[in-house]
């Protein structure tokens, strides 16, 4: 009885450990879909978000935002520009779409990013009560076949936000 009381006690402190363990990586900056960046008073703010790991497959789609805060309100430009890190052949499969706030600002593919130096650019107005939205949809269509399988896109974004803030 006394050694199934002791294989029971372990047997729920290592699901409790694994619990534990999944929990906190989940809560790693690194793995999360959404940044938060606080555009400085001085209205100039430059932030890289790394290693954006896309492994997609037909018909899936991968969501992140990025969410604009500041201590003085203003009218700010954003831009975003894409580093490729590798080339893993997964961008000619993939389509982009940016919206700011729920608002349109982009819309074309991934390979226009990374290959063609194509920045993504639009004015916001950046209030202190609610932070500016910007969320990336890369998604690609049910039509990719074979080529796309085991093709991977890794990348940065670079963020720039300049603008005047008012105080």
């Amino acid at each position: 009885m006394k050694h199934y009381i002791i294989t029971l006690i372990v047997c729920v402190v290592a699901v409790l450990g694994c619990v534990i363990f999944f929990a906190n990586a989940r809560k790693n900056p690194e793995n999360d879909t959404i940044k938060e960046v606080t555009v400085s008073a001085d209205g100039t703010t430059n932030e890289q978000i790394k290693d954006i790991t896309l492994g997609l497959n037909p018909s899936q789609q991968q969501e992140y935002e990025i969410h604009l805060k500041c201590t003085s309100e203003g009218k700010y430009r954003i831009n975003l520009s894409f580093k490729e890190r590798n080339n893993g052949n997964m961008k000619k499969f993939v389509n982009v779409a940016v919206s700011a706030d729920g608002k349109s600002v982009y819309s074309g593919t991934l390979t226009e990013l990374l290959d063609g130096g194509k920045d993504i650019s639009f004015d916001s107005d950046i209030k202190t009560d609610t932070p500016t939205k910007i969320k990336i949809t890369y998604s690609m269509s049910h039509e990719v076949g074979n080529e796309a399988q085991g093709t991977l896109s890794t990348f940065d974004i670079l963020l720039s936000a300049q603008g005047t803030a008012v105080s």
